[in-house]
């Protein structure tokens, strides 16, 4: 796209010096042809411009990873990134978009696309992006479950504590805010699933960089594949060869060594806390030459020998 522009730019900036040295000036709209013919010449300067638009698929994948069923029904509340977000994609490019995964609720079910409902809006998702909600889930204390935050925006996956009810659970969030001091709130029913598989959407994961490990969040797996959530909301397709499943609850202690995700990549540290009523880990580790202590989330913590 940016060199289509600048061969654009380029083209209307000789055709412009060309009318000025001629004598003639063109005014252009979306497609114009204008013939000036300069005082004592034969001359016809022809100025063609027309802007390109870029047919998107709606059904189309941003990614090359399959788009098959979606195991959801009618009014099911599920996670997905928007439309606007994969438009943007088809024409800046993956790399350059950003994916929240948003709440919706499904409208009408497809064989590789479906139709959902955002806020007012019917939109065309393709199937591979969605993560189902199944209804008529229930949660215990002490579940991990895959939600949104729902006083607020996107995707996150919180932590059930006491009071609530197994099919509207009192929780609190794990990806929002200060782990362990943000508020509890009660889910909707319906609105959540519990996570038992670390290989599930919302389980973390630490994927091979070289000699690092990436953080990022299970979207879907399929055979080898699997669609990721990574820093800033990035969307990636990721080898499962290359990660390695965090325990959604890790076995630590206090002066353990672990491994927790710090911007974007995986550090190692020490437990200085177990805070097992929300979830939470505290872990003293160095960055640029400074300790820091904070709280992770419990699926985020693996002990350093198991990395």
């Amino acid at each position: 796209m940016n060199n289509t522009r600048t061969t654009i730019a380029k083209s209307l900036a000789g055709a412009s010096v060309l009318l000025v040295m001629l004598g003639a000036g063109c005014t252009s709209t979306t497609t114009t042809t204008t013939n000036t013919t300069p005082k004592n010449t034969n001359t016809v300067v022809n100025v063609n411009t027309t802007a390109t638009t870029v047919a998107i698929d709606p059904t189309a994948m941003p990614l090359d990873f399959p788009s098959g069923a979606l195991d959801a029904q009618v009014g099911d509340y599920v996670l997905a990134p928007t439309r606007a977000s994969l438009d943007g994609s088809a024409t800046d490019g993956v790399d350059s978009t950003t994916f929240i995964y948003y709440m919706a609720t499904v409208s009408e079910v497809g064989a590789a696309s479906s139709v959902l409902t955002e806020i007012i809006e019917d939109v065309t998702i393709p199937n591979g992006v969605i993560v189902p909600i199944p209804a008529g889930q229930t949660a215990a204390v002490g579940d991990t479950v895959l939600t949104w935050w729902q006083s607020g925006s996107g995707l996150t996956r919180a932590y059930v504590v006491e009071g609530g009810t197994a099919t509207q659970p009192m929780v609190k969030y794990l990806d929002v805010g200060t782990l362990g001091a943000n508020e509890a709130e009660q889910l909707k029913a319906d609105s959540f699933v519990v996570i038992t598989d670390p290989w599930q959407a919302g389980a973390s994961i630490a994927v091979k960089n070289g000699s690092d490990f990436d953080h990022y969040t299970v979207l879907k797996v399929s055979g080898d594949q699997i669609l990721v959530s990574g820093f800033a909301s990035s969307l990636e397709v990721v080898s499962k060869a290359d990660a390695v499943a965090m325990p959604i609850k890790p076995a630590v202690s206090v002066g353990d060594a672990v491994s927790v995700p710090y911007i974007g990549s995986y550090n190692d540290g020490t437990v200085t806390a177990v805070d097992d009523a929300n979830g939470t880990v505290s872990v003293e580790i160095e960055w640029g030459g400074e300790k820091q202590t904070d709280a992770y989330a419990y699926g985020d913590v693996i002990l350093t020998a198991d990395l």
